[in-house]
């Protein structure tokens, strides 16, 4: 991004988008932290310095390798508010769900739970030590890159998005009310941020789609991961609502199958072919209450195998959607790593910002149907399906 010298730290490593997230990450670990300390320090930097791709208002899974056989599995995903109503979108002429100035796509944030989980059961510094980077930087600013700026082009007009008008790289870009609602945070835990201002003015722009008992209720839970041996190795992943499953399962596809070096055409299209395999129905299959075990089932993936080609094009749909995400990766001096997402979906999210916090919501809905009877259909309560997927490997 820029040429600051890297940030290195013996007491481990910190992998992510921004170098500024990463050092706040080595901070934590030099300071004597744990990996889970160093990636929710990166992760909130991140919430600070790329509101484009991810923040307080979007979601968060994240697999923790601790020394235990299989690591813990976080899904911090949001749920949809009690007001949602899908005859009501049908009835207003939507077929599938708004992708934009609609806060109907916003389930509640996870992310701030997740973090607060993540550091109750993994963390050792202070909350209010691990989140200091992120406040500093939301407070006295920062420098901001290119791709900053040209994303910013985005949310022109948007309302409550000042701080993103007119944006030129080099800016110094300030967010105070963000380093309001992380204080927030590290002083008085979710209480200050879901019951706090940030959730009072949730429950006013959501409009009837949020309810305080849905604020109440925490996003993050600690779940069972997938898990798929492979090439000599386990791959782990969290389970749906998370379409993880598509990733092993493409791996188990090429168990058995003689894959040329990496080099070869022969080499990518097997590996793409695998993929469309195992996630070719995802939008049928995939929704809150999946058997994630049963989609990587050594009888499912063997049927799909029948179907590889080693040099044609198999006869199955491929998903026209494309895009990426945010990831980030941390480990310690202990052996301990985590690897983690957090994301707002697409770019700026639903671009409805929550009034006087400087929060976008994500729009993470849009993985909900609106075909009734769907088993993803938008539904109170319900998770939506999520491309989120964070992958551990170990020996």
């Amino acid at each position: 991004m820029s040429d600051r010298p890297l940030t290195v730290s013996a007491a481990g490593a910190v992998c992510s988008v921004d170098e500024r997230a990463s050092a706040a990450g080595v901070a934590m670990l030099a300071a004597g932290g744990t990996a889970a300390d160093a990636a929710i320090a990166a992760s909130a930097a991140l919430a600070v310095t790329t509101q484009h791709m991810c923040g307080l208002g979007g979601d968060l899974f994240a697999l923790v390798h601790h020394g235990a056989p299989a690591p813990d599995c976080l899904n911090s995903s949001g749920r949809a508010g009690s007001g949602a109503d899908p005859q009501r979108l049908r009835d207003e002429g939507h077929e599938v769900m708004p992708f934009r100035d609609d806060v109907r796509s916003a389930p509640v944030p996870g992310c701030v739970d997740g973090w607060l989980a993540l550091h109750d059961r993994h963390g050792r510094l202070p909350l209010a030590q691990v989140l200091a980077p992120a406040i500093e930087l939301a407070r006295d600013g920062f420098e901001v890159p290119r791709h900053l700026a040209i994303a910013s082009e985005r949310v022109a007009g948007v309302a409550d998005a000042d701080a993103y008008q007119g944006l030129a790289p080099g800016d110094t870009l300030r967010r105070p009310e963000v380093a309001e609602g992380l204080e927030r945070i590290a002083a008085e835990g979710r209480q200050g941020w879901y019951l706090g201002p940030f959730g009072e003015a949730l429950l006013e722009v959501g409009g009837g789609e949020y309810t305080r008992a849905d604020l109440e209720r925490s996003q993050a839970e600690w779940v069972e991961p997938l898990h798929l041996d492979a090439w000599g190795h386990r791959l782990w992943t969290v389970p749906p609502n998370s379409q993880g499953y598509i990733t092993l399962a493409a791996a188990g596809i090429l168990q058995g199958v003689e894959v040329p070096e990496p080099e070869t055409g022969a080499w990518a299209h097997l590996h793409i072919e695998a993929a469309r395999l195992a996630g070719h129905d995802r939008a049928h299959l995939l929704h809150d209450r999946a058997d994630g075990a049963a989609l990587i089932a050594p009888d499912r993936l063997a049927a799909r195998r029948a179907l590889l080609h080693p040099d044609r094009r198999s006869d199955v749909p491929t998903p026209a959607a494309g895009g990426g995400t945010i990831h980030l990766c941390a480990t310690d001096a202990a052996g301990a790593g985590v690897s983690l997402i957090q994301s707002n979906a697409s770019g700026f999210g639903c671009h409805v910002v929550v009034p006087g916090t400087g929060v976008f919501l994500h729009n993470r809905g849009v993985g909900f149907s609106l075909e009734p009877g769907h088993p993803a259909e938008y539904r109170p309560g319900r998770r939506p399906p999520h491309t989120l997927s964070p992958a551990l490997v170990t020996r």
